[in-house]
């Protein structure tokens, strides 16, 4: 059962559990509207002037205000990661001059590497692709094309592919 730790007096006057134990497990409640649960800090400033947010929990979302460091492995999507950041879906970066940068820490005999893993298709059709596409605001091309396409196929061999370059 649920044993209520602390208790606050909601806008209509109702005392509702703040914080409470649930069978071994300390749960936060926030049952006024919008519902939001805020963890604060304080900078090296004393009193209330230093006092900055640290992570804001809401019904859809959570933000987090400072630097994160997870000790473990991070699923976004996923409930049984098996790297350190492993994403059940899409990715989308975004920044007027973005990089994707894959390196090693070694310093040498080591090598980084990128791989994109698809499903073997038809052969002589692609199965992954890289596309290199482009925002223009001058001359004809206005608006978003894909200039450029590196395309890996299979070439009906055993385990046999190539690239092409379009």
């Amino acid at each position: 059962g649920e044993e209520p730790i602390m208790t606050y007096t909601d806008t209509a006057g109702t005392e509702r559990n703040f914080m409470s134990i649930n069978d071994g497990t300390i749960v936060f409640h926030n049952r006024g509207p919008n519902g939001d649960l805020e963890f604060r800090g304080n900078s090296a400033t004393v009193g209330s002037s230093g006092e900055t947010t640290i992570a804001k929990f809401e019904d859809t979302l959570i933000n987090l205000y400072k630097d994160t460091i997870v000790g473990g492995r991070v699923g976004i999507n996923e409930t049984n990661p098996t790297t350190m950041l492993h994403v059940g879906g899409n990715i989308k970066m975004e920044s007027s001059a973005p990089i994707l940068y894959v390196g090693t820490t070694a310093s040498n005999s080591s090598q980084a590497e990128l791989k994109l893993h698809g499903a073997r298709n038809a052969d002589g059709n692609p199965f992954g692709q890289i596309v290199f596409s482009n925002n223009d605001d001058s001359g004809t091309n206005t608006g978003t094309y894909d200039a450029a396409k590196i395309f890996a196929f299979n070439d009906g061999g055993d385990k046999g592919g190539g690239l092409q370059f379009q």
